[in-house]
């Protein structure tokens, strides 16, 4: 099968995103698929496994320079060699997909990994999404890619849900595959080698946190169970990441004189299962209103990891998740704060850990979740 992937990320980011695309294409191109990979120039070394077509394109107005050209592009490329489907990483304004998937009839899949307009309100509050918003150019452009699709893969219930009320899309045309983690990358490994690497404690009982630094995260809440703790002499806390809330989290740690918390840079993704193996405990505490349209990478890797995860008990991470978290209160640094205290004095800590690796071995790999979608391709 011949697939055109495209996307508007601009690929030289180390987030979630970008590792999802990589690995997606990784995997159709190791099922023994043809890959091209359409999107916006980056400065990472081309890829062996497949094809990339990277379009020059300025950070600064992207969709307009990118679009028009990624048209011309799909267009051309798909008169050469026709694909058997375009999969479409779905975003605010990329349109240019089903416009050619339309003009040459080839099928559509579209990826959905959030709930935009959700985002667009409480988390990328710019000027671009307000616009969007007002004007009600969010709601037809996403109403548009949603009906052109031939199939959507929705990354959790939530989101199949909200495009079946939002938009009436035909339930048997949603497929819901949750996102997955690299299991030979993140393998459990010896802690005392990943602390001395690292120069942490030997000796110290270390909560760990992976990840943008986003309000929605609850990485503040964090903080403040952080400070409930500071008597705990052999608590730690050691935060890896970046984002708007840094400079809120560093300005707290002076103002409580926190001793026992460490904020760190993010590190190349090679090195996260270092950072993680380091950890006793893992930490994955989105707001509620994150409910239903989060498929946390972070808690893959935790559990690929061989790692004990408490996790805010949100109705959509349950359903993904079921018994291999600990679940508490959303927003509540008491309730966290006490289950971090519970957890360090918890015999049962490590046996539910192995149940986690276990969890992420039997469906959740990468090379799972693309079976699953090339399944699903398979049928348009």
């Amino acid at each position: 099968m011949r697939i055109f992937y495209c996307t508007d990320l601009v690929l030289d980011d180390t987030g979630a995103p970008a590792i999802h695309v990589r690995a997606i294409c990784d995997q159709f191109a190791g099922h023994g698929h043809d890959v091209v990979l359409f999107a916006p120039r980056f400065r990472t070394a081309p890829h062996a496994a497949y094809e990339e077509v990277r379009i020059p394109t300025p950070r600064t107005l992207l969709s307009v320079f990118f679009q028009p050209q990624l048209l011309v592009r799909l267009l051309t490329r798909a008169l050469r060699t026709r694909p058997d489907v375009l999969y479409v990483r779905h975003s605010h304004l990329l349109i240019a997909p089903t416009i050619a998937g339309f003009i040459l009839r080839i099928p559509i899949a579209l990826e959905i990994n959030g709930i935009l307009e959700q985002d667009a309100i409480h988390i990328n509050q710019t000027l671009r999404s307000r616009v969007l918003l007002r004007t009600g150019m969010f709601s037809l452009l996403e109403r548009m890619n949603a009906h052109a699709a031939s199939l959507i893969v929705a990354v959790t219930d939530g989101i199949k849900d909200y495009f079946l009320t939002r938009y009436a899309v035909p339930a048997e045309k949603i497929a819901v595959i949750q996102n997955g983690v690299d299991t030979d990358a993140f393998q459990l490994q010896p802690q005392d080698e990943a602390r001395r690497a690292l120069e942490l404690d030997a000796h110290g009982w270390y909560v760990g946190y992976v990840g943008s630094l986003h309000e929605w995260q609850g990485v503040r809440f964090l903080l403040e169970a952080a400070n409930l703790l500071r008597d705990e002499k052999h608590i730690r806390f050691l935060i890896l990441g970046k984002g708007e809330e840094a400079p809120l989290i560093e300005s707290r740690i002076r103002e409580y004189g926190l001793r026992n918390v460490e904020v760190r840079p993010p590190v190349s993704h090679e090195y996260i299962p270092q950072h993680i193996n380091a950890f006793d405990l893992c930490i994955s505490y989105p707001m509620r209103f994150r409910d239903g349209a989060t498929s946390p990478f972070k808690v893959y890797e935790y559990l690929a990891c061989g790692k004990p995860v408490l996790s805010s008990d949100l109705a959509s991470i349950r359903s993904e998740f079921g018994d291999v978290l600990t679940y508490i209160e959303p927003e509540s640094a008491v309730a966290l704060a006490e289950a971090i205290r519970n957890a360090a004095v918890d015999p049962q800590l490590g046996p539910r850990a192995q149940a986690g690796r276990r969890f992420v071995e039997t469906g959740h790999s990468w090379q799972a979740v693309a079976s699953a979608i090339i399944d699903r391709l398979q049928k348009l």
